[in-house]
């Protein structure tokens, strides 16, 4: 299955509202991936961030989605540092555990 992706621009979703776009290099039986000269984009509500990576490993369970990608994806959303995306996604988080009281 991911054999036809080998060594070709992917664009991978995620499971936790960020994407990866890169070139596969390789993955396993579990689909865990590595990707070259990799562009994360993290998005939370109407903003993203980009953190650029030469190697990035992925495991296979949280990949819902990969494609081929032969441009970097345009996204119609305001660019932040990725500080801010990650404070503001974990405030989110944080608030819907409130309801567990320990």
């Amino acid at each position: 299955m991911l054999e036809e992706y080998l060594d070709q621009h992917v664009f991978v979703l995620l499971r936790e509202n960020s994407c990866i776009y890169g070139i596969l290099r390789s993955f396993d039986q579990y689909h865990n991936m590595l990707l070259e000269n990799a562009t994360e984009i993290s998005i939370f509500e109407d903003e993203y961030s980009e953190v650029q990576s030469e190697v990035t490993m992925l495991r296979g369970e949280n990949v819902a989605i990969i494609g081929y990608a032969e441009d970097k994806p345009e996204i119609a959303l305001r660019k932040v540092d990725p500080k801010t995306i990650s404070k503001k996604s974990k405030h989110t988080s944080d608030e819907d555990l409130n309801f567990i009281d320990l």
